[in-house]
């Protein structure tokens, strides 16, 4: 069996304007459930949510283009503005860069 590389990414949520408090009880019933799920799934390693907008983030670790819309579902695709961004650890930037200077000597 063959590796499987992990990557690591910043999910970035903000909620549609076009959201009214009229239907903010039925996203944060759906939220809640994709919430449970996501954190059930172990590949949610940091998440919040932010104070100054109606929105939040997730640090999560995929192998798979898939695991993207399984872990937001539609409580998320459908009602929120998504950001992805790879990230890596600094450490890993300062090795990476070492590798990089030797190959060009």
């Amino acid at each position: 069996m063959g590796h499987v590389e992990i990557m690591r990414f910043l999910i970035v949520i903000r909620l549609f304007d076009t959201i009214t408090s009229a239907e903010i009880v039925r996203v944060q019933q759906e939220m809640g459930e994709q919430l449970q799920y996501m954190l059930g799934t172990g590949k949610v390693v940091a998440n919040g949510t932010f104070v100054d907008a109606r929105g939040g983030y997730f640090v999560v670790d995929v192998n798979e283009e898939e695991d993207f819309f399984d872990l937001l579902g539609t409580a998320i695709l459908d009602n929120f503005h998504v950001e992805t961004h790879p990230v890596v650890p600094f450490e890993k930037v300062v090795e990476m860069q070492r590798k990089l200077y030797r190959s060009r000597l």
